[in-house]
């Protein structure tokens, strides 16, 4: 389950990847290299996302919480569409990158904790193979899509079908979180300066 909510985030993410430079290009209007300032402000965002999750609350490492971050992202990406100026698609994609930035490692210490010991490469190995395809395969069909549909539209419906599949899978990360209630709590809060990790958030 976490490895495939993983891939479906980084197909929708891949779609947006092959479309980019159009958007901006014909529904900004701004020259290109704009994608460089914006995807800028979306790494910064990326950087708060990750030192965010370590003061969320130790029930956000679960299935659910990874489910909920999934549906987030399909929902950042239609904020980073929502208007067509450069200046709020960079706020938007700031906000969406925030939940990519927490789901990324969540979904990685998830894997850790809940994968025997045995089959954590293999399951690993698995999961960025995963997020390669995804990253990847929308180049075959998005720009057959975009042209059929429009490059806004196309990316726009990416971001629905992200935020309903993740949806979908609400009651399995349920059933998935009760199979796991015993695993050890994961500790995500900052490392102590003598090394030891702090204890779970409450």
């Amino acid at each position: 389950s976490y490895v495939l909510l993983g891939g479906l985030v980084w197909l929708g993410f891949g779609a947006f990847g092959a479309l980019e430079p159009l958007y901006f290009r014909d529904t900004l209007h701004t020259q290109v290299s704009a994608i460089g300032w914006v995807n800028a402000v979306f790494a910064i965002g990326m950087i708060a996302g990750s030192a965010l999750l370590t003061r969320l609350p130790a029930r956000t490492v679960s299935a659910r919480g990874l489910a909920l971050m999934s549906v987030l992202t399909g929902l950042g990406a239609l904020l980073y569409l929502a208007w067509p100026d450069v200046r709020l698609t960079a706020a938007g994609g700031f906000v969406w990158a925030i939940a990519i930035g927490i789901l990324d490692p969540l979904s990685r210490t998830l894997i850790h904790r809940d994968t025997p010991h045995k089959l954590v490469g293999r399951v690993v190995g698995a999961g960025e193979t995963l997020r390669t395809f995804g990253e990847l395969a929308p180049l075959a069909v998005a720009p057959a899509a975009a042209a059929l549909l429009g490059v806004r539209e196309t990316m726009i419906a990416g971001g629905l079908l992200t935020a309903a599949l993740s949806a979908a899978t609400w009651f399995e990360a349920r059933t998935v979180d009760r199979l796991t209630a015993g695993a050890a709590p994961v500790p995500i809060a900052p490392a102590h300066p003598s090394g030891e990790p702090l204890s779970p958030n409450p």
